[in-house]
Parts: C-alpha cells; structure tokens; sequence
C-alpha cells in the first residue's frame, strides 16, 4: 500500500484511516496497538472514527453491528470486503498512524496561524510561533512527505466536524 506522492489522498476512502481500519479488522493485535497511539478524534472521516470506536469496544468484531447507522455499516462492509492484504502490516500500520497524527498536528497548526494573525502583543506572537514551530517539526519526524506537502500548500485546509 502507498500513499499518494505526500499528500493525503485523493480519495478518502482509501487513505491512513483505510489502511488502519483494514489493518484492524485483520487481527485484534492491530487494534490494540492503535488504541495506544491515537484516538476517535484522530479520524477526519465521521464514517471511519465510528467504525474505530466500535473496533475498540470489540475487536472482534467482522460484520457490523445492529446499532451501526446505515452509512458506517457500508463503509465497514466496503472494509472487510476490500480484498488487499498487506504484507508489510508494520510499514503500513506506522504510515497510516503518522500520516494520521501529521494531519491532526497540521490543523493545530492552521488554528495557530489564525491565533497569530490576532495577537495583540509581541509576547503572545513569539509564544505562538514557537508552539508552530515545534509542532511543525513534530510532522518533519512523523511524516516528511506530509510536511513537504503542507509547505506546498497542496493538502486541502478543512477542519475537522
């Protein structure tokens, strides 16, 4: 599995949050690791965090389950019935989960930038700059094609719902 050339993918169903969830749904080992490294609230897509929680509270689970709305269940239908396997699931797993957390550390990073635009004294810029900065650094190491394209300005700035 590849990621596209830095960016977030075109099609979100296919991205990190995919390949996480496909990786999860192989082996319980999977969900357990990423419920360490990240959340719900990591997941842009409503649909792939629902399916995430669910994992977590049962990660046997390999049909959706009655209380799943109609659009979740399709996309974890859609999930368990995606044929790829991977043969490298720790490459793809420390991708997905940096590219992941890359993403969320970049909207911090576009929330700074307005805090900065609005601060008032130098003192509160500085302080701004410097969360930025380090954060910015936080993507360099978790995800360097990620951070290449953000400078670019080629992933797409939404926030999340």
């Amino acid at each position: 599995a590849q990621f596209s050339s830095g960016s977030r993918p075109e099609t979100p169903s296919r991205g990190a949050e995919w390949f996480l969830l496909k990786l999860m749904v192989s082996d319980e080992e999977w969900v357990e690791r990423a419920a360490e490294l990240i959340s719900a609230e990591d997941f842009d897509d409503p649909h792939n965090r629902a399916i995430f929680q669910a994992l977590v509270g049962d990660p046997e689970m390999r049909a959706p389950s009655p209380m799943m709305n109609s659009g979740v269940a399709q996309q974890f239908n859609k999930i368990l019935s995606d044929p790829e396997q991977f043969s490298h699931g720790i490459e793809v797993f420390t991708k997905s989960v940096n590219r992941m957390r890359a993403s969320v550390l970049d909207q911090r990073i576009q929330g700074l930038n307005q805090e900065i635009e609005a601060a008032v004294t130098d003192d509160e810029k500085a302080r701004l700059t410097s969360e930025k900065s380090m954060l910015s650094g936080e993507i360099r190491e978790l995800d360097p094609s990620y951070w290449m394209a953000a400078t670019r300005g080629i992933i797409n700035k939404t926030s999340k719902n």
